[in-house]
């Protein structure tokens, strides 16, 4: 099993974005994992439609 700050994951974007939500003090480039940095297409998949309130 790899590390997550295993060189061979560079380039991975999954991988570059969960190293910034686990040490967000290296990787400071990566947005937080807020549901306010998603795309509305991303929140509508995995949360179902916002209300338009």
């Amino acid at each position: 099993m790899k590390d997550i700050l295993d060189p061979e994951l560079n380039g991975n974007g999954s991988i570059e974005m969960y190293r910034g939500w686990v040490h967000p003090d290296i990787y400071f480039d990566q947005k937080p994992a807020l549901l306010d940095n998603w795309s509305d297409d991303d929140i509508e998949m995995y949360c179902g439609k916002r209300d338009s309130a």
